[in-house]
């Protein structure tokens, strides 16, 4: 009687584990969408099989002079499909394998194919609610996106090292340690290889980041490097002060692309993204 009350109940937890696995095998399609400034790559991973139900999903914006195949983006999207979070990651106008050259490339410009990516997914009508999370510039468009489409659109935001710093810098005639006049911007200027147009400067020093960041009221989760050369933590900071809502992770031994631990930053965010 015992041994079959045991078979029994061994064959309803796996039952209920094949089951599991089976609602939660995910698919993955790569995708053109059209934006305003050309046609965007996309990696879209959801639900093999949802049945119909609707499911949540990330968004995951890199930074510049990256890609979505940058090993921070990429593990974020593998950590979030392994627990069976849906996701899409892309490469913005002039990056990655997007059309659209580099040197004509603006934050704004990134913003505006944030929202056409945000429309597309909306558009399937198969996703319960959309989060984002953004690296370094990609973590400024993550955060105006938000502020500008508030939460009843955006349900939480990840910034990893959230670039404000383009601002400052660009007014003061610095961006990426080289530097030029800010009141005679030159056609383009050198930095890591990559040319960046007069248009992203000008369009840089006109930013209302933190301004445009505040109005979304929704979680927000900041995690930054201290040690960061390129964007000081002093930014996130000042991301963690004029939200209503955020949690700052402040972390040791860690440089702008989180290099030394991916796994542990990415698990983090996960864990965030995950807690409903």
């Amino acid at each position: 009687m015992k041994l079959k009350f045991l078979f029994s109940t061994l064959f309803i937890v796996l039952t209920l584990v094949t089951s599991q696995a089976q609602t939660t095998e995910m698919k993955t399609d790569t995708l053109w969408i059209d934006g305003p400034n050309g046609r965007l790559h996309t990696v879209l991973t959801a639900q093999k099989n949802n049945n119909g139900i609707k499911e949540p999903i990330v968004i995951i914006l890199h930074g510049l002079m990256s890609s979505s195949e940058e090993p921070l983006i990429r593990t974020m999207a593998e950590k979030l499909n392994n627990a069976g979070v849906a996701t899409l990651r892309f490469d913005f106008n002039g990056h990655g394998k997007s059309e659209g050259e580099f040197i004509k490339m603006t934050v704004p410009k990134e913003i505006a194919d944030a929202k056409t990516v945000i429309g597309y997914v909306e558009g399937l009508d198969r996703f319960s609610t959309i989060s984002l999370v953004g690296h370094s510039q990609g973590g400024v468009v993550t955060s105006m996106v938000a502020g500008e489409l508030g939460e009843d659109n955006i349900d939480r935001i990840v910034l990893f090292a959230p670039a404000a710093v383009i601002y400052d810098e660009a007014n003061s005639g610095t961006t990426l340690f080289t530097k030029y006049d800010p009141n005679n911007v030159p056609e383009y200027i050198t930095t890591f290889d990559h040319n960046i147009g007069r248009d992203w400067i000008l369009e840089a020093q006109k930013l209302k980041i933190y301004e445009t960041a505040e109005k979304f009221q929704g979680a927000v989760c900041i995690i930054h490097g201290i040690p960061d050369e390129l964007v000081p933590y002093k930014y996130s900071q000042k991301y963690d002060e004029i939200y209503s809502n955020s949690t700052l992770h402040l972390l040791d031994g860690i440089d702008h692309s989180f290099s030394q631990d991916i796994d542990g930053v990415t698990t983090i965010a996960l864990e965030f993204l995950t807690d409903k």
